[in-house]
Formats: C-alpha cells, sequence, structure tokens
C-alpha cells in the first residue's frame, strides 16, 4: 500500500517544491557556466569596465542576502502562528535568498562571457558555494523557525530530521 501523498499546500508540499526550485535553479547555473566558460573570448575593454562592478554586488549579495532573508523570517520565528503560515513565509525567504545569490553568480558568468578573465570564474565559485549553503533542509527550517515538537513532527511526516 502506498503512503497518502501529502496535501497540495502542506508544509511537506511546500518543501518538496522549494527543493524543486532550488535544484532547478542550480541546474541552470551549472548550465550557464559551462556555455560562459566555453564561449568566452577576452576582452579588456570590458574586464576594465566590469573588474570593479562585478566583485562589489557579488560580495554585497553574499553578504546582504542572508540579511534579508532572516528579516524575512523574524515575522514568523517563535510567533504563534500556524505550521503552514510559517512554512509560507519560509519559502519566500529562502526563494528571495536564493534567487539573490542566483543573480550575483549570473552577473558574474555574465563577466565571464563578455570579459573572458577566469576572475569572474572563481567569483562565481564564492558565489556558488553561498548558493548550496542555502539547500533548503528540514532541520534548518525548524531552527531558523523555532519550530517546536509538534510542528517539527508533522513537518517531517515520516521522514527522518535531515
Amino acid at each position: 500500500m502506498k503512503p497518502a501523498a501529502p496535501e497540495p499546500n502542506s508544509p511537506q508540499q511546500i518543501f518538496a517544491s522549494l527543493n524543486i526550485i532550488f535544484y532547478a535553479m542550480l541546474a541552470g547555473q551549472l548550465m550557464f557556466f559551462c556555455v560562459a566558460f566555453y564561449l568566452r573570448e577576452h576582452n579588456e575593454a570590458m574586464h576594465q569596465i566590469m573588474q570593479y562592478a562585478v566583485p562589489a554586488w557579488t560580495i554585497l549579495i553574499i553578504l546582504g542576502a542572508p540579511f534579508i532573508y532572516s528579516v524575512l523570517i523574524k515575522r514568523v520565528r517563535g510567533k504563534d502562528v500556524s505550521l503552514l503560515q510559517k512554512m509560507l513565509v519560509y519559502r519566500m525567504a529562502l526563494i528571495v535568498k536564493i534567487a539573490l545569490l542566483e543573480g550575483a553568480g549570473m552577473i558574474c558568468l555574465l563577466g565571464l562571457l563578455l570579459a573572458g578573465d577566469q576572475y569572474y570564474a572563481y567569483m562565481f565559485l564564492a558565489v556558488f558555494m553561498a548558493y548550496l549553503l542555502s539547500r533548503p533542509k528540514v532541520s534548518k527550517a525548524a531552527y531558523d523557525l523555532q519550530l517546536n515538537q509538534t510542528e517539527q513532527r508533522q513537518l517531517r511526516g515520516n521522514a527522518p530530521l535531515t
């Protein structure tokens, strides 16, 4: 007998959709990296334009995205609202965070494609590592949202806390 599928708007379904979004964005970044690395052409003039803007943007996003995430999470952290409401806010906050990180990565890859300097590939790797650290995990959601034991059991369903 197959276990029942989670409800369309259940906390487990929200978490499953977050994982799909995360891995789809991850695949897009990796594909664009391969294309940019293969098609890059050295252009010193473009490098002169981008060499300060791209690192500044990258540093700003790597430092700012977790801050924005925590500000959004504070709306429901430890509050007496339903688990579904907490998960909706978690989904919004995480999507904003990973979208910002993906955007910074794409700017680095654009620099790689247009300027051709591997300097931009290294910056992309830094952003990509920050992106990987943002993978949605049940244990991180439970910690960030300060879920009680009952809410954690509801979120996990039958799966172990990972």
